[in-house]
């Protein structure tokens, strides 16, 4: 089985796109698949969509690490792909990147791009999980998927909901976070004090 692992915030303007794309691609590659979400109490309708893709979530308070980390403990697949709710993934490229690291390669750990990648629970394991920041928490659980795991690079485009900050996250999406510009402005600081503890 596959986990798709996302955590959500607000996400009601590209999760649906992004969970049809992907479905879709799923089922042609006649996966058996599961959704796990852990939503940050959206105040949108993000809890609606992902019940409308009948997904398994959990509304909590957390920062991005300790979502996703909740998730996968809320998941049952041997294979975990980490999927972010606003990456629109180009079907041809999605189709291949998945068929040949789960059917072909048997990859450990897969990256795809910033908001797509693919691991195997054993190797999810092995490298200890998610740190518990918001920011940066997904470069260090690479950097020891890379060393530890059978890893390859697949390089996929994905189209994204906002320009990136630090490569990451855009401002505009951040916005989402605050409520705000005093709190957008503190979220900053320490998105960039956790980016600064996952790269110690």
């Amino acid at each position: 089985m596959l986990s798709i692992i996302m955590t959500t915030y607000n996400a009601g303007k590209t999760l649906k796109r992004a969970l049809t794309g992907l479905t879709k691609v799923l089922n042609e590659l006649n996966l058996d698949y599961e959704i796990v979400a852990v939503d940050n109490k959206s105040r949108d309708n993000t809890v609606e969509i992902l019940r409308e893709f009948g997904a398994r979530y959990k509304v909590m308070k957390c920062t991005r690490g300790l979502g996703r980390h909740e998730a996968v403990l809320m998941s049952k697949g041997d294979y975990l792909l980490f999927y972010d709710a606003d990456a629109y993934a180009v079907h041809d490229l999605l189709y291949n990147f998945l068929n040949l690291n789960i059917n072909r390669y048997k990859s450990e750990f897969s990256l795809a791009h910033t908001g797509v990648y693919l691991m195997t629970r054993k190797c999810y394991e092995k490298t200890g999980g998610f740190m518990n920041l918001n920011f940066g928490e997904d470069v260090h659980l690479w950097a020891r998927a890379f060393l530890m795991c059978r890893s390859r690079y697949y390089p996929l485009r994905v189209a994204c909901n906002a320009p990136r900050l630090y490569a990451v996250r855009g401002y505009r999406g951040e916005m989402r976070y605050s409520k705000n510009i005093i709190n957008f402005i503190l979220r900053q600081l320490k998105n960039e004090t956790h980016r600064l503890r996952g790269l110690a």
